[in-house]
């Protein structure tokens, strides 16, 4: 996976998601989750240590 399809795939399966922004639509309607747009992502990391063991199980 790639990176943005890494934020995507760790939001999506991530119970603490908590967009910042109002969730943006992809041109098919639906909302895009990412860990891009996520209170807990600060300056590149999830300050609630969720990225890298979500991202561990997926791969």
């Amino acid at each position: 996976m790639t990176g943005k399809t890494n934020f995507q795939a760790v939001a999506q399966n991530c119970s603490q998601f908590d967009s910042r922004l109002s969730l943006i639509k992809s041109s098919k309607g639906d909302d895009i989750v990412t860990c891009l747009i996520c209170n807990h992502f600060k300056e590149g990391f999830c300050n609630i240590d969720k990225y890298d063991p979500i991202l561990s199980n997926l791969t």
